[in-house]
């Protein structure tokens, strides 16, 4: 097995339920959580509505 299409998956998923860098950088295997960022997590309009809504809650107070 390839252990690239797994951390495609695993990656995003982690991302999106809120684990931390340090976690997912460690479970995914990298020493630099720069790779699994710019490799292995992609942003998806859920990731992007998220980040969107939790800066409306800020902004209103």
């Amino acid at each position: 097995m390839r252990p690239h299409p797994p951390r495609h998956t695993a990656a995003p998923a982690m991302a999106r339920i809120g684990v931390s860098d340090l976690a997912r950088r460690a479970i995914i295997g990298h020493a630099d959580i720069g790779t699994t960022n710019a490799i292995y997590t992609h942003v998806d309009a859920g990731m992007l509505a998220g980040a969107i809504d939790g800066v409306e809650r800020l902004i209103e107070g």
